[in-house]
């Protein structure tokens, strides 16, 4: 990471610390990944440019994200049709959901309820859209997923986006209220607002499953996708206040006691996992493939955002390559949202 250009010494302003060791338990596994990644990446970049009339620097801050590659390790299976309707929500995400973590709506509960029920409601059922008629004009980037939303159209999405709406509108209260929480109560908040739990159904489209809803309520998935949830959400770094480090380091932690303190919490959920797997019953030959499918596809989303987060540019800028070799950090000694003393 590129060095302070202030007066000040050095190593006053930043500090090395040690990452946890991550590639262990199911993810000790080589990724593996869709042969159709750079045809369709390239293609979905330009459309959502285009259908946005995105500027050149978020045009070129997609490209740089490069959720493409998130969504090859995570849909791996994928056929190219299905895997761009992947690629195409996860280009949408970040840039709609920014406007919720670090922009204009991060304390505007009032504001963000508006565009977050535009984003529902042609998810939601004919009743539910008549009750909340009538309806506003509606922006581009929420036009954008309507298109993903027609050529998906299951109920399981549309329960996940719901979920994430909440959880969305909760962070933002949250924050508007400069609530402070620990990192517990953080990762239980994220469990909704973080946008993990579509990426799963959006897997399970993608993959052609067909799994019904008994399947999905017994506690041993549920706790995989929970754990599944909670992998994502820990392995994020300390950008916005809300991740888990942060949150952390905001709760009077120093830097490497707040990697230490999350990398605890991760050695706990990879002994769940572990559990979870074990408790999984058997509902027939044919519906078990597809359950294992399932599985992998839970392991497959965590896999597909630990290789990301390195290979990105999102978090660890330019250096995320050398960070995962050699589990060095370089970060502020005191990050803007301490010294602005940020609510969570």
């Amino acid at each position: 990471m590129a060095r302070s250009s202030t007066n000040i010494p050095y190593s006053k302003l930043r500090q090395l610390i040690t990452i946890l060791v991550v590639f262990v338990s199911f993810l000790a596994d080589p990724p593996r990944f869709n042969p159709n990644y750079r045809q369709v990446k390239a293609k979905s970049e330009a459309w959502i440019t285009e259908f946005c009339s995105l500027d050149q620097k978020m045009s070129a801050r997609i490209s740089r994200c490069n959720f493409s590659y998130f969504i090859a390790i995570a849909a791996p299976e994928a056929a190219p049709a299905e895997y761009r309707t992947l690629c195409d929500w996860g280009n949408w995400v970040f840039p709609y959901d920014d406007m919720f973590d670090d922009g204009k709506l991060r304390d505007q509960p009032i504001a963000a309820a508006v565009i977050l029920e535009s984003l529902m409601s042609p998810m939601r059922k004919q009743g539910e859209r008549e009750m909340n008629a009538p309806q506003q004009e509606r922006i581009p980037i929420i036009k954008v997923h309507d298109t993903v939303w027609e050529r998906i159209r299951k109920r399981r999405f549309a329960d996940a986006m719901a979920d994430y709406c909440a959880g969305a509108l909760m962070q933002v209260q949250d924050f508007s209220s400069h609530k402070a929480v620990s990192p517990e109560d953080m990762l239980e908040r994220r469990q909704l607002s973080a946008g993990v739990s579509p990426l799963f159904s959006l897997v399970e489209y993608a993959h052609k499953l067909q799994i019904p809803d008994y399947v999905f309520e017994h506690p041993a998935i549920r706790e995989i996708e929970r754990l599944g949830i909670d992998f994502v959400l820990i392995f994020k770094g300390e950008s916005v206040p809300h991740n888990m480090v942060a949150v952390a380091r905001m709760s009077g932690l120093g830097a490497q006691e707040a990697f230490d303190h999350v990398g605890n919490m991760l050695d706990s959920r990879y002994e769940r996992w572990e559990e979870a797997i074990r408790e999984v019953p058997s509902w027939g030959e044919e519906m078990d493939k597809d359950v294992e499918k399932y599985i992998q596809g839970v392991a497959d989303v965590v896999r597909a955002n630990l290789y990301w987060s390195f290979k990105s540019e999102r978090y660890l800028g330019k250096d995320g390559l050398v960070v995962q070799e050699t589990r060095c950090l370089d970060v502020l000694r005191t990050p803007e949202f301490l010294r602005n003393e940020c609510p969570s």
